[in-house]
């Protein structure tokens, strides 16, 4: 036998929660980006950057890096260099400095042996 909801409690229950369901229905709703971005959530489109000029800074041996510069086609506020390794190890992974428009530079705490210890670069921006 099914219960009538003819409490005044188990109404106003009811409401409250049709309240609350409503407002976080409204709240998700307007969760919306302008198309300037270029990464976030929301309804806006996420693109690339393209990498270009890319300058490794070496040590006075000449057989380690440690740093890399190279520059992006659009305006980035927070960039991260990633040095791998061929099995996929991270070798080095750094926070980028802006030196001037979009042209980064990205130092390593310590040298990276180009050749076996570093065979990929990897350029990780968001504006």
């Amino acid at each position: 036998m099914v219960k009538k909801m003819k409490s005044p409690r188990r109404l106003a229950a009811l409401a409250v929660f049709a309240i609350i369901a409503v407002s976080a229905f409204g709240f998700a709703a307007t969760n919306t980006m302008p198309g300037a971005n270029r990464a976030g959530t929301g309804t806006d489109a996420v693109s690339g950057y393209v990498v270009t000029n890319i300058h490794y800074v070496l040590n006075s041996s000449g057989d380690a890096a440690t740093a890399v510069e190279f520059t992006l086609n659009g305006p980035a506020s927070t960039v991260v260099a990633t040095m791998s390794a061929a099995n996929n190890a991270t070798v080095a992974s750094n926070p980028c400095t802006n030196i001037t428009g979009n042209s980064w530079s990205c130092g390593f705490g310590s040298p990276v042996s180009i050749g076996a210890d570093f065979t990929t670069l990897g350029v990780n921006a968001a504006q």
